[in-house]
C-alpha cells in the first residue's frame, strides 16, 4: 500500500492524505466518509422510488414474463447496492453491527426499505450539520466536501 494511502477505520475507504494531527484528521476523515456515503444513499433513495413506481406499473401489466425477469434482476442489483451503501454509512456513523444487520434485513421489504433509507439519511444529516457542514437536497456540496478532504497543510 502506498504511504499516502490510508484506510478509514470506520468505513474502509482509502483516504489520500497522511496523518498530521491524528485526532482532527480522523474526525474529518470520518465526516468525509459520512458525506460521501450519504450522497450515494440519496441516489439509492431515488433508485428505490423508481423501483417502487415500476413495481406498481409492472403489476398492472400481465403476460410479460421477460419484463418481469429483467425487473427482478435490476431490483436485486439495486437492493444489494443499497444494502452495502447503508451498512457502510452506518459503520461510518459509528453504529453497531445489530443496527447494520437490522437495516440490511429491512432493505428487502419494498416500501419499508425506502423509509429505512430516509431514517439512515436523517442520522447522517444530523451528524454533518452538527459539525457545521451545509447539507442540501443531495448531500454536502462537492466544494465543501473537497475542502474537508484536503490535507491541513495544503488549504488555500
Amino acid at each position: 500500500m502506498d504511504d499516502a494511502q490510508e484506510t478509514c477505520a470506520k468505513c474502509g475507504a482509502n483516504s489520500p492524505w497522511k496523518e498530521v494531527d491524528h485526532l482532527r484528521e480522523r474526525s474529518d476523515r470520518d465526516l468525509v466518509c459520512v458525506a460521501r456515503y450519504q450522497r450515494l444513499i440519496l441516489r439509492a433513495v431515488l433508485a428505490n422510488l423508481v423501483l417502487s413506481i415500476l413495481l406498481v406499473s409492472l403489476s398492472a401489466v400481465e403476460g410479460q414474463p421477460a419484463l418481469a425477469v429483467v425487473f427482478i434482476i435490476v431490483a436485486l442489483g439495486v437492493v444489494a447496492t443499497t444494502i452495502i451503501l447503508a451498512i457502510r454509512l452506518l459503520r461510518a456513523l459509528g453504529k453497531g453491527v445489530l443496527a447494520q444487520a437490522l437495516v440490511a434485513l429491512l432493505m428487502f421489504v419494498p416500501y419499508v426499505s425506502l423509509a429505512t433509507l430516509l431514517i439512515v439519511n436523517t442520522g447522517a444529516t444530523r451528524t454533518l450539520r452538527a459539525r457545521g457542514l451545509r447539507v442540501g437536497l443531495m448531500g454536502v456540496p462537492q466544494d465543501q466536501l473537497e475542502s474537508l478532504a484536503a490535507p491541513r497543510g495544503e488549504e488555500t
